[in-house]
Formats: C-alpha cells, sequence, structure tokens
C-alpha cells in the first residue's frame, strides 16, 4: 500500500462512547494499515459547522471518503463495530 490515509471520526464529547470509538478505530487501522494513517477526531460539540457541511447525522461517525475498506482489505467497519467490538 502506497500513501497515508486520513480518516475522520466524528464523536460528540468525550464520551465513553467516542472514547470506545477513538480506541477500537485505533485498533483496526493499526491491525489494517499498519501504521498508514491519520485520524483526525472532530468533536461535533466544538465544531458543529465540520460536522454540518459534512452532513453528519449521527455520532460515532467515520468519514466514508476515506475508503479505508475498499483500498486495504475486504472488511467494512460500521459505527455498531467502532463503539461496541471487544477490545
Amino acid at each position: 500500500m502506497t500513501g497515508k490515509y486520513v480518516l475522520k471520526l466524528y464523536v460528540t464529547g468525550q464520551t465513553p462512547r467516542s472514547q470506545r470509538a477513538i480506541a477500537n478505530l485505533r485498533r483496526l487501522c493499526e491491525e489494517e494499515l499498519d501504521g498508514a494513517y491519520e485520524m483526525v477526531v472532530i468533536d461535533v460539540l466544538e465544531r458543529p459547522q465540520l460536522a454540518e457541511d459534512e452532513k453528519i447525522l449521527a455520532t460515532p461517525t467515520l468519514n466514508d471518503r476515506a475508503q479505508i475498506c475498499r483500498e486495504s482489505s475486504t472488511r467494512r467497519f460500521s459505527v455498531v463495530e467502532l463503539c461496541d467490538c471487544a477490545c
């Protein structure tokens, strides 16, 4: 794989659910991308305009423009998986 993926994860505050999503995404990226990624966490409470511009309706949401699944593996990540998978 060449290049680096820039992943935007939208969360709402520093809730346990947000923290799980961040930790799980980081773990999944390390497993699938071997460190070739940059994760940007955007708190919609602090930056609501960014969420509105991207039409984010629920959090946590991983920006689908990252194309992490289609280019690096057949695995699909979902909001449920980011929040609820076992670590």
